[in-house]
């Protein structure tokens, strides 16, 4: 049982990553249509070669801090894996990334299978991974928000209430309700994280969530580097805000990685900051092919030398 659902771990959906790619294409041929080609074309050789690696770099350092926060967890269960097994595993699972609420990078667990991690383990760590994404995103898109004079008493009282969140976590406050919740819904569902208010206590909920924040505060800054090098000098705080808030968009909209939401939303939030049309979506899907489809690059390499590895233990 274990061999088989490894095996089909290892297929990626070829045909609906290629409708999410052609879907991509005609949605950002779209938007770059409504846009000035000679002012595209010199913004874009505005742009230092450089700053293209430097923006990428921090991309990559995004996904270690991610790898680090699942590592920790995985050994805070309990189940440590080899660190670089367990990276090739973790990376090979963004080749899912495309899939709505990256659901699809539960492709971990059966990876981790072979290894002797059981299902509600892996399961408790992505869960609490997704979790706390999303609370650092909005965490983000606040402190962003707060440079605008409109919204500074509404993003007050949300940042002051996800600071209690945050405070009764690691007081261990939800654990019984999320235990009581946890213990309703294992009646239905064969396999549980009953580990999940474990990871969302303590000092593993304050750990995780300094990951996130730092993970997440990189792609942020890698919008406010491209904007900079587009000769804006606009708040870092600002930008990391417009582009958490954006990916919060995208990720409502259930699209497969938000796609053409998240950019869109990111083009209208630059160009209000004051960006010109141009150079506030090349800056989007520069970001974006930096980030997100980077990690559907990486994602695919790392799958192949999983099923490489695979292969070659079968054949000895």
């Amino acid at each position: 049982m274990t061999d088989r659902l490894s095996a089909g771990a290892l297929r990626v959906p070829r045909r609906a990553l290629a409708l999410v790619v052609m879907v991509a294409v005609l949605g950002y041929g779209l938007m770059l249509g409504h846009a000035d080609r000679e002012v595209l074309q010199q913004a874009m050789r505005q742009l230092p070669e450089a700053l293209l690696w430097q923006v990428a770099g921090l991309a990559l350092c995004s996904y270690l801090l991610r790898f680090c926060r699942w590592q920790y967890f995985l050994g805070a269960l309990a189940w440590p894996v080899a660190w670089w097994r367990s990276l090739e595993i973790y990376l090979g699972a963004f080749a899912l990334t495309l899939s709505p609420g990256k659901l699809g990078e539960l492709v971990r667990s059966l990876y981790l299978l072979p290894l002797g991690v059981p299902l509600h383990a892996s399961l408790a760590a992505f869960l609490a991974e997704r979790l706390l994404d999303v609370l650092a995103v909005a965490l983000l898109a606040c402190l962003g928000g707060l440079l605008f004079v409109q919204f500074q008493v509404a993003l007050g009282v949300l940042l002051g209430l996800l600071g209690v969140l945050l405070w009764g976590c690691t007081r261990g406050l939800p654990v019984p309700l999320l235990q009581a919740l946890l213990r309703r819904l294992a009646r239905r569902v064969p396999v549980w994280p009953v580990r999940l208010p474990f990871l969302l206590s303590g000092w593993r909920l304050l750990v995780g969530t300094a990951l996130a924040l730092l993970a997440w505060s990189a792609q942020g800054l890698a919008l406010a580097w491209l904007v900079e090098g587009f000769g804006y000098a606009l708040s870092p705080w600002l930008l990391m805000g417009i582009y958490c808030l954006s990916l919060l968009a995208g990720a409502a909209s259930l699209l497969p990685g938000g796609i053409g939401v998240t950019e869109a939303s990111m083009t209208g939030l630059l160009v209000l900051a004051g960006l010109g049309y141009e150079d506030a979506l090349l800056a989007a899907l520069i970001c974006r092919g930096l980030t997100l489809w980077l990690a559907l690059l990486v994602g695919l390499l790392a799958m192949a030398r999983l099923a490489c590895t695979r292969s070659a233990s079968v054949l000895s």
